[in-house]
């Protein structure tokens, strides 16, 4: 089963829209949110090399607190991707 979450986009993720609506699994993980996103944009976007990368350096967070890759978004209605600032290297 599935459960709908609302992605709030910021940076060079607004090339998108404002928010996306995104289905992952009910005990989905950051790692499920990730490859969500990756199958709703990549229709959209035609480098799917960059937007990998662009979403695999990028965080998710909440209003309370950014999330760990491991982490579960049972119970989070809302959410929000967060982009690197300066290229994002690790």
């Amino acid at each position: 089963m599935n459960m709908t979450l609302t992605l709030k986009l910021f940076g060079s993720f607004r090339n998108y829209g404002q928010e996306l609506t995104l289905e992952v699994p009910e005990n989905g993980q950051v790692s499920d949110l990730r490859l969500a996103l990756l199958e709703s944009l990549k229709k959209q976007e035609p480098n799917e090399e960059a937007l990998k990368k662009l979403i695999s350096t990028s965080r998710f967070a909440t209003d309370k607190a950014v999330l760990e890759e491991e982490d579960y978004v049972k119970n989070i209605n809302e959410l929000a991707i967060l982009p690197p600032v300066s290229g994002g290297a690790k």
